[in-house]
C-alpha cells in the first residue's frame, strides 16, 4: 500500500514516511520503476533536481492505495532511461 497525495494541484503516490521523507512519483513512474518527480526530505523540504519546489505542508494526503510494480520495473530501478548518465 502506498499513499496517494495531492501536491501542487496534481495527484501523486508518496512512497515513504511523511516525517522521515520519501519519493513523490506519478503512478506510472512508480509502476515502471522510473525516477520520481520529487523527494520529501526529513527537514520538510521538497526538492526536484536539487531545487526546492515545496514543503511538507504543501502535501495533502488523499488515501491509501494498492499499486504494484510491473515485472520489468526492477531493471529500470538500476538502469533508468531517464537518468542523465544514460542520455546521449
Amino acid at each position: 500500500m502506498e499513499t496517494k497525495i495531492r501536491f501542487q494541484g496534481s495527484e501523486y503516490l508518496f512512497v515513504g514516511d511523511l516525517i522521515e521523507g520519501g519519493a513523490i512519483a506519478t503512478q506510472e513512474q512508480y509502476e515502471n520503476g522510473e525516477c520520481s518527480s520529487a523527494h520529501l526530505f526529513p527537514d520538510g523540504r521538497i526538492l526536484r533536481f536539487r531545487k526546492q519546489i515545496g514543503v511538507r505542508e504543501d502535501i495533502e494526503v488523499i488515501e491509501q492505495v494498492d499499486v504494484s510494480i510491473k515485472p520489468d520495473a526492477f531493471y529500470n530501478i538500476f538502469v533508468s532511461p531517464t537518468w542523465p548518465s544514460n542520455r546521449e
